[in-house]
Order: C-alpha cells, then sequence, then structure tokens
C-alpha cells in the first residue's frame, strides 16, 4: 500500500510520513477508547446492596439527632422542608418582581456566613449588581442609593463598611454568564465544586438558559425546559449537593392575582380561594419542573398585587416536598431592603 502511494506524481516524503502518522494513530485508537473505558468504569461509584442501604436507614432511624440537611435560614421554611439536602432539585418560582432573586440571594447569604460555601450563577444581573444587592441587604441600605456615594449618608457609610467587615470572607462564589447550555452549566459547576467545595448551587435563572448542544429533538419551549429541567435534576445528584433553581411562573398567575384584587381580602391568618396564591401548574412552559423537582417553593406576596406599601406580608409556599411536608411558610418583605425575614410566629404560622 506505501509502495502505490509513494508512487503517486507529486508525493513528497514529508507527505508520506504524514500518512504513515495518521494512520499509526487511527490503529492505536480503539485501544486508547478501551483503556478510556475501563478507566471510566474503575472511577464510576458503586452501585449499593439492599442489606448496606437498609443499615444506613436504621441507622438514621436510631440517630437521637434528626437528619437535616443545609438549613436555609428562615425558620418556618426550615420547619417544612428540614433543610436543603445532598442531591435535591429545590425549584422557587414566583412570577417577576415577587422577589425570588433577594430570596435566592437572601438564603445564600445566610448559607455562606455560617461557613459552607455556595456557588450562585447568574444570567440576569451581573456580579456586581448581585453584590451590591447582597450589600445593601445586609447593611440595611435601600440598593438604589449605592450607585453613588453622594445619596449615602454618614450613618449608612458607617453600617457599609460594617457590613463589608463581615462580609468579604463570606465563601460565597459568583459566576455571571448569559443563557449557558446545560453543558456549560455543568462545567462551571463543576468547576466551582473542584476549587471551592461548595456545598449548595443557587441557578438564576431556568428560563434563561439555552437548550442542550446538540440536540436536534427539541421543538417547542415546553420541550427546551423539559430538557433544562432534567439536567439540573441530574447535575444536583451528581454533584451530590442540594441546588437551587429559579423558575418564572406563567402569565396566567398574574392576571387571576390582578383579578381578585377586586375583591374582599380575608385576613392575614385565613386561607381562602380569593387569595389566588401561585400553585404548581403555573410553572411556566413545562410539567417536567414540577416532576423533577424534590421541592417546589413558591413566592407570594398580595401587596404587590394591592399596590399597599404598608403591607409587608409574604409568603413560600411549599407546594412540593417529596420527603417532607408542604405548607405555607410566612416571612416578612422589607422592600427598601430587597430583603425577607422571619415574623413572630404569632403573626402566623406554619400552614
Amino acid at each position: 500500500m506505501w509502495a502505490a502511494f509513494a508512487g503517486l506524481p507529486g508525493v513528497t516524503g514529508d507527505e508520506l510520513a504524514s500518512v504513515r502518522r495518521a494512520v499509526s494513530g487511527a490503529a492505536k485508537l480503539p485501544t486508547e477508547v478501551a483503556q478510556a473505558i475501563r478507566a471510566a468504569r474503575k472511577g464510576a461509584p458503586k452501585a449499593d446492596t439492599v442489606a448496606s442501604l437498609l443499615q444506613s436507614a436504621f441507622e438514621d432511624i436510631d440517630s437521637p439527632v434528626a437528619r437535616t440537611g443545609i438549613p436555609t435560614g428562615y425558620q418556618q421554611i426550615d420547619s417544612l422542608m428540614g433543610g436543603m439536602e445532598a442531591g435535591q432539585m429545590i425549584v422557587v418560582g414566583g412570577r417577576t418582581s415577587m422577589g425570588k432573586t433577594a430570596l435566592a440571594l437572601n438564603i445564600a447569604a445566610r448559607v455562606a456566613m455560617v461557613g459552607t460555601p455556595v456557588g450562585y450563577v447568574t444570567m440576569e444581573m451581573s456580579k456586581s449588581q448581585l453584590i451590591r444587592r447582597i450589600l445593601a441587604s445586609e447593611a440595611k441600605v435601600n440598593p438604589k442609593r449605592l450607585r453613588g456615594g453622594r445619596f449615602v449618608t454618614d450613618e449608612e457609610r458607617a453600617r457599609l463598611e460594617t457590613t463589608r467587615h463581615r462580609l468579604k470572607s463570606m465563601p460565597l462564589i459568583i459566576d455571571d454568564v448569559s443563557s449557558p447550555s446545560p453543558e456549560q452549566l455543568r462545567s462551571r459547576a463543576r468547576t466551582m465544586l473542584e476549587r471551592h467545595r461548595i456545598g449548595l448551587l443557587v441557578v438564576d435563572h431556568l428560563h434563561l438558559m439555552r437548550a442542550p448542544e446538540r440536540d436536534k429533538t427539541i421543538r417547542s419551549s415546553t420541550d427546551r425546559m423539559t430538557a433544562i429541567s432534567g439536567s439540573i435534576k441530574a447535575l444536583a445528584k451528581d454533584l451530590g449537593i442540594p441546588v437551587v433553581a429559579l423558575a418564572q411562573l406563567n402569565r396566567e398567575a398574574a392576571k387571576a392575582n390582578r383579578e381578585v384584587t377586586t375583591k374582599k381580602r380575608k385576613r392575614w391568618n385565613e386561607d381562602g380561594p380569593d387569595i389566588a396564591r401561585p400553585t404548581l401548574t403555573d410553572l411556566r412552559d413545562s410539567g417536567a419542573l414540577e416532576q423533577d423537582a424534590d421541592v417546589v417553593a413558591l413566592v407570594h406576596r398580595e401587596g404587590y398585587y394591592t399596590k399597599d406599601p404598608s403591607d409587608h406580608r409574604a409568603e413560600v409556599i411549599i407546594a412540593k416536598n417529596r420527603d417532607g411536608e408542604t405548607g405555607v411558610a410566612r416571612l416578612g418583605w422589607e422592600d427598601g431592603y430587597q430583603r425577607f425575614v422571619d415574623i413572630d410566629p404569632s403573626q402566623g404560622g406554619a400552614a
């Protein structure tokens, strides 16, 4: 074969040597592939037997300490969820301006401040915008006043400096990226895990992600969200940490709430159909989110719809909880600081 190729007119010695190297490399390819497969299998996690899983289950049952995940830092939410557990996909849903990002940032900061590294992937806001939101929230300064020093009073400046020193060692890793694919998100999350050993990942938000690369089966926004939802669930399991993923609610949820604002409102401690709280079916574009998620928490603020500035009540509706209770955690909303706070249980416990 080599003699025939070498006899072709115009073939140089260098070209012949290049062909020999290419063919030699191709011949080695099957062996290299086989070696890679064996290495992957060797490093893959082993399956567990029923006996070992039962042993672990009874160790949890007999433990004097209740098994809990990473606390969110909010008492009523934690009493329902029992914390955020490894491998969980936790969807936080809400309409625009309900406070999804504020709640996610509040939780991320509270988790990081007690020593657990947190990764935060933002697709809507920049890193600088997020850090200003965190600084303003923790220092109790309106974030709009941080755009220029002339708007900040001496007292606020002092609070900001104190907060800065308190936050600068906080293990919160922020990454901003525009419309990542699931593959790109996975790569960035793995980097955070390897470099910073993150124990929680926040994805803000799912509806700004692109479809998986090279997936030709996607024909609609529902197909796209189904694929993205499945990838987030797989990511949580593969990383072995909880993943909090923010999601939009559909427009019908907002329309229903605008309609009920003309009706007589019920008292804070009373539930009723005219409240028109969001439900699982309001998750936009995909039933897969409802199916894949271990926990679905829906943010609701009635005061947003009634336009009542004195209404600081907020609800985090635990609409799905695969391993725990569902119900309503009631919080306070400080609009000027863009933050949620615990409230006195006498104002309404978890429902």
